[in-house]
């Protein structure tokens, strides 16, 4: 009891001390913009923004945002006259903001903090500055990507990239490359992959990109992680684990010579650690020495720097037990939850899977079993919490796939402008002679030509009345489906049970089935949901509603059996508060 007392004791005394420190920023910053002997207030903007973004790791999260949005930002708007000026200030601040986010990992509430961000977003969206927008729409990219959005994330990271471009900075399009590359490391797709290291490849070539030692490492460890991916996938092609240990050693070779202190550093050390323990698992000297080296780096940010040395404790507390170590790999991961706990108290971080199976397995051979039953159980509930999130992402990364081709496509017809114009020009020469031969043809061969006009405006008379028929028919078949879209719905899903592989009786059940669905209570609760609802979604409702087997949903629409839980799990969120669909779903 004294001692809680005593704590108390200590929080009261502290707590003057913490709330003078944020009085004397704010009281700081307010003194710089109030200089009477500075006379442009742009110079007051940049020397106050300077201050804070020095002082960024001594604050809190919450005082560095309102420094900010509701001491600088104001002053800007009020103070500083010229629109470029003061459209490059509200966009370093808005910026600056969303970097601050970034570095404290995005802490509270995902939906307020969306709320707020996009807010900034389209504060932005009428600034003139292209550079300034798109170093918004990249730290926005950046929220999305943490919070697992990943196609809105990639979105935003194609905006800033045509702005980068427009405005010929290719060092930032090539930032924007390597964030997208850091999420397709989750994703595992290759092709993506693959064509993003490419592109990123692309960049460092252009004469007028300057190639600095980061740009480098970023395109060493994209390509690392990379065939990474590739021995995961071949574990019997060793070379594709060397060659990506190689560039993690020549990434390593620049940062060090660049002496950056930052976690990009720590990565570098961690990976290259990985890639030893894989092809050289004997190796323990030179494992170790490099997660030693991974800890000696801090970025000065909590958040950051737990994660980092979280995952260094994991590897750790692998390599004891593989020395049979148990007590001190018992101890590490003990420590790792305690980390995880402070970061994440909803027992979501894909961390914590990691460490209850190693924790488990731990004391088991300990032969310690009521705690290898504790950490199991954690384990089993872990990953029943994560297995939807999983499963959203991996729809999500399809749709990632879709939009990184296409946009990829966008890109390089940007950087082939001037070819085209080329290629333009000489067709453009070559139609102007055929219209010319076109001509002396024409004179030549009157009586002919009046015969082919004729002809052709009978086609032109016969075929737009064929079109119009074509579009009356249209017309009818559509208000004829705004009239009943359930009832032709399940038509159409009927027809396609009958052309397909599904046994002859469970055809004959489904039919029944589908005849004896309520289409009014369906099309009521189409006609009246809150939710966005798609004809796609209507289609899996009614098989749900008619209690087709998942093995024949997925033969009906040519998907995988675990894509059409998934599909169920999401219409189920979609629409739990619609009360029309609580009887079929």
């Amino acid at each position: 009891m004294k001692k809680k007392n005593l704590l108390y004791m200590i929080v009261l005394l502290l707590m003057p001390i913490y709330g003078f420190a944020e009085e004397k920023h704010e009281t700081n910053i307010r003194n710089i913009l109030n200089d009477k002997t500075i006379d442009n207030p742009y110079e007051k903007f940049r020397l106050g923004n300077d201050s804070i973004a020095k002082n960024i790791p001594n604050m809190s999260f919450e005082e560095g945002v309102a420094l900010y949005y509701e001491v600088l930002l104001p002053f800007v708007e009020k103070n500083v006259k010229d629109e470029l000026s003061r459209d490059r200030a509200k966009g370093k601040i808005f910026t600056n903001i969303f970097w601050t986010y970034n570095l404290h990992g995005y802490p509270g509430d995902d939906e307020e903090n969306d709320a707020f961000l996009k807010k900034l977003v389209q504060r932005a969206d009428v600034l003139k500055n292209d550079t300034a927008r798109a170093n918004i729409y990249r730290g926005y990219g950046a929220f999305q990507s943490a919070i697992g959005n990943v196609p809105l994330a990639h979105e935003y990271y194609y905006k800033a990239m045509a702005l980068y471009e427009a405005v010929h900075l290719h060092e930032r399009v090539f930032l924007c490359l390597y964030n997208i590359a850091e999420k397709m490391s989750e994703t595992r797709d290759t092709a993506g992959f693959r064509k993003v290291v490419e592109q990123m490849q692309y960049y460092v070539d252009l004469p007028s990109f300057e190639v600095s030692d980061r740009a480098l490492f970023h395109v060493y460890a994209a390509r690392s992680v990379y065939y990474g991916i590739l021995y995961e996938y071949h574990p019997e092609n060793i070379a594709y684990n060397d060659s990506s240990l190689m560039d993690n050693i020549r990434g390593l070779k620049l940062l060090e010579n660049s002496k950056i202190q930052s976690s990009i550093i720590y990565t570098s050390y961690y990976n290259t650690a990985a890639c030893y323990h894989k092809s050289h698992p004997e190796s323990y000297d030179s494992i170790y020495y490099f997660l030693d080296k991974a800890l000696e780096y801090k970025t000065g940010y909590k958040y950051v720097d737990a994660e980092l040395e979280i995952n260094v404790y994991i590897f750790y507390a692998k390599l004891h037990i593989e020395q049979e170590n148990y007590k001190q790999a018992e101890k590490e991961l003990l420590y790792v939850l305690s980390l995880l706990e402070e970061l994440d108290n909803q027992n979501t971080a894909p961390e914590y899977t990691e460490t209850y199976k190693w924790l488990a397995a731990c004391y088991e051979t300990m032969n310690r079993p009521a705690e290898a039953l504790k950490y199991y159980k954690l384990l089993l509930e872990n990953e029943e919490k994560r297995y939807d999130n999983e499963k959203v992402v991996a729809m999500n990364d399809m749709l990632v796939k879709y939009e990184t081709e296409k946009k990829q496509t966008q890109i390089q017809t940007l950087l082939k402008e001037n070819q085209t114009a080329q290629r333009i020009f000489w067709l453009t020469v070559c139609l102007l002679l055929a219209l010319l031969a076109a001509a002396v043809f024409i004179i030549l061969s009157n009586r002919l030509k009046r015969k082919n006009v004729e002809q052709k405006l009978y086609e032109t008379a016969l075929l737009s009345e064929l079109r119009q028929n074509e579009l009356e028919k249209i017309e009818n078949d559509k208000q004829q489906l705004e009239q009943n879209p359930v009832k032709n719905i399940i038509e159409n899903i009927a027809q396609a049970i009958s052309v397909s592989i599904i046994g002859k009786n469970d055809k004959q059940t489904y039919f029944q089935r589908l005849s004896n669905i309520d289409t009014k209570l369906l099309e009521a609760a189409y006609q009246t949901s809150q939710a966005s609802i798609t004809g796609m979604d209507m289609k899996y409702i009614i098989c749900f509603a008619a209690d087709i087997e998942v093995k024949d949903i997925s033969l009906l629409f040519n998907i995988e059996p675990a894509s059409v839980y998934t599909v169920r799990y999401r219409i189920r969120k979609k629409f739990a508060k619609e009360a029309s669909f609580s009887m079929i779903l």
